[in-house]
């Protein structure tokens, strides 16, 4: 199949600039005079900094203050795919390289930029995080199409499916997005959805799956599936396409480093149609952010490529798996049944309560203003608990907080 299948009008216009200045500049690297890139060296040639500035940082010159290149350090893209592959066995040997992004929410834009054009249906699970909207809808132009996540708590496979069907596009864009923000909630049904999605595929539809894996590896279930949708995704059938964002945002615990990767696969993607997608994410993120953090990069490499990397990461998982079994524990008591039902979850940094005959927004004000307890309210039935953010010796006070603002407002 021809990329442009998947690509929009938008996507198939972005190019990397071959032969412009990042081109020119790296042709000239390394010779005796080079007057080509657009910062300042000193007389010996090392870039001109300012102390003060560099005292504060415990790395050399190189790797904080030139430009890195747009496509990201070669380094850092081939460690994080080698991590991705420990990650996910199943991974087929034919993906992409990891493209660096400012971040995850960067990569969304991008994928919104490279596969949809303005009033193309993304179709999606809800409840879903509202910056989707904010970056498909009111940047881009796309519509989300939205799906309840949960028929009889469990994923709704036959709802999203059916409503691909009945779209009279023949490429399909998909958002799904486990461990989910709000609910919390990583499916149990990757198999179903899988086959539901290569059934499609075969009645003749082009499909692009972006698997938004902001959260990736924060189950606490032994369960459920361990590894990313993408993984099944990325060689299921000749017609899908599927996307990988992520990043060292929640994954690595560096929110504000900014520092996200996309990765593509497919069953039908040549080497050479990876390497163009490579290039259409680095135009992009050209005229977009021109290229992402050198300090920023090399910290998270060098973070990836540390002793006690693996160590680190498993007690801060196992600091949050305590949370949450501490939140469950205290939900599921009989005093909440009459004010909210816990939906499904059993992964990430949220739960999310669907609320009885309470207005959200009444119950997130009388939280903060009453008890100084801070939650998010979702749309009119539904708050958002972040457990992530709470000391586990605070979290019964969390919750009995919640408890009494039922009562109050009950009353």
């Amino acid at each position: 199949m021809s990329l442009h299948s998947w690509l929009s009008e938008r996507g198939k216009r972005i190019s990397f600039p071959h032969g412009g200045i990042v081109t020119q500049t790296a042709e000239a690297r390394g010779k005796p005079i080079n007057a080509t890139i657009g910062i300042a060296l000193d007389e010996e040639g090392v870039p001109l900094h300012l102390p003060s500035l560099m005292r504060l940082v415990n790395l050399p010159l190189e790797e904080v203050l030139p430009y890195a290149s747009t496509h990201g350090i070669e380094s850092l893209r081939n460690e994080w795919l080698r991590h991705m592959r420990l990650k996910n066995p199943s991974l087929p040997a034919s993906v992409s390289t990891p493209v660096v992004t400012a971040g995850i929410t960067h990569g969304l834009s991008a994928c919104a930029c490279l596969f949809t054009d303005p009033g193309d249906a993304v179709y999606i699970f809800s409840p879903y995080w509202g910056n989707y909207r904010q970056t498909f809808e009111k940047l881009w132009g796309a519509t989300l199409h939205a799906i309840p996540l949960f028929h009889e708590g469990r994923m709704d496979v036959e709802s999203l499916c059916t409503a691909i069907q009945h779209s009279s596009s023949t490429h399909k864009v998909l958002l799904l997005n486990f461990p989910n923000n709000p609910t919390g909630y990583t499916a149990v049904e990757y198999e179903s959805l899988c086959a539901s999605l290569s059934d499609e595929a075969e009645r003749g539809s082009t499909l692009t799956v972006l698997c938004d894996d902001a959260y990736f590896g924060l189950t606490y279930d032994d369960a459920l599936p361990q590894e990313s949708l993408f993984a099944r995704l990325a060689n299921l059938h000749e017609r899908v396409l599927a996307v990988k964002i992520d990043g060292a945002t929640k994954e690595e615990y560096a929110w504000g480093l900014r520092v996200g990767f996309l990765t593509f696969g497919g069953k039908a993607t040549t080497k050479e149609m990876y390497t163009d997608l490579e290039d259409r994410v680095a135009g992009f993120v050209r005229g977009d952010v021109s290229n992402c953090s050198q300090l920023s990069q090399h910290l998270v490499l060098r973070t990836l490529r540390s002793s006690t990397y693996a160590r680190e990461k498993q007690r801060n998982k196992e600091l949050l798996r305590k949370r949450f079994h501490r939140s469950q524990d205290i939900l599921v008591q009989g005093r909440f049944a009459r004010f909210c039902t816990l939906l499904p979850c059993n992964s990430g940094y949220f739960l999310c309560l669907q609320l009885h005959h309470l207005d959200a927004e009444a119950v997130r004000r009388h939280l903060l203003e009453q008890y100084d307890t801070g939650i998010v309210a979702l749309g009119q039935d539904k708050v958002r608990i972040a457990f992530s953010s709470v000391p586990t010796e605070q979290l019964p006070l969390l919750y009995d907080n919640l408890h009494k603002t039922f009562c109050d407002l009950s009353s």
